[in-house]
Order: C-alpha cells, then sequence, then structure tokens
C-alpha cells in the first residue's frame, strides 16, 4: 500500500511541476471551496471541487477535438507528444524510486 501511495505522490508531484499555473489556480479553487464547506455545506464544497475538475477536463477534451480537427497530421503529433510524455514520466519514476 505504501508503494502505491509513493508512485501517486511521485506522479502528481511530476504533473505539478509540468502544469505550475494549472496547479495553483486548482489549489486556490479548493481552499475557496473547504472554507465555504466550513461555513455552510460539506456537499457544496465537494461539488464544487468536483465541477472544476470536470471542467478542466472537458476543456481539455474540447482543446484536443479542435486541435485534431481534420488533420491527420496534427493527431499522430498528438499521439506522439503523450507517447514521448508517458516516457518521461517513466523515466522520472525510475529514476525517483531509484529502480534501474
Amino acid at each position: 500500500m505504501r508503494l502505491y501511495i509513493r508512485i501517486f505522490s511521485k506522479v502528481l508531484k511530476f504533473y505539478i511541476m509540468r502544469h505550475p499555473y494549472l496547479t495553483a489556480v486548482l489549489a486556490v479553487w479548493c481552499m475557496g471551496s473547504v472554507c465555504l464547506g466550513f461555513t455552510s455545506s460539506w456537499r457544496l464544497c465537494f461539488a464544487m471541487i468536483l465541477s472544476f475538475c470536470i471542467l478542466i477536463a472537458g476543456c481539455r477534451k474540447i482543446w484536443v477535438f479542435l486541435e485534431d480537427f481534420g488533420s491527420r497530421k496534427a493527431r499522430t503529433e498528438r499521439k506522439l507528444r503523450k507517447d514521448r510524455e508517458r516516457e518521461l514520466l517513466l523515466q522520472y519514476l525510475k529514476e525517483e524510486m531509484g529502480l534501474k
């Protein structure tokens, strides 16, 4: 169980370093939602955090759709970027976990 938590924290650290502005916005939104949870309703707090995460995922899907719209070259480049990022993540995890 500790290994999974450690890997999850390393993956979070990797994405936080790659997307600092989005991380800052999400952190501020979550802090505001937690403050709202303390003052009024925890259901509203969790709903706000979940809705913001869904909004980010939806905007990303729309961005990818518009980027790929009618262009095979853009689609293949995006897949190559995704593969490179996955390789970077695996390399980062191997370095951080001490595996050779």
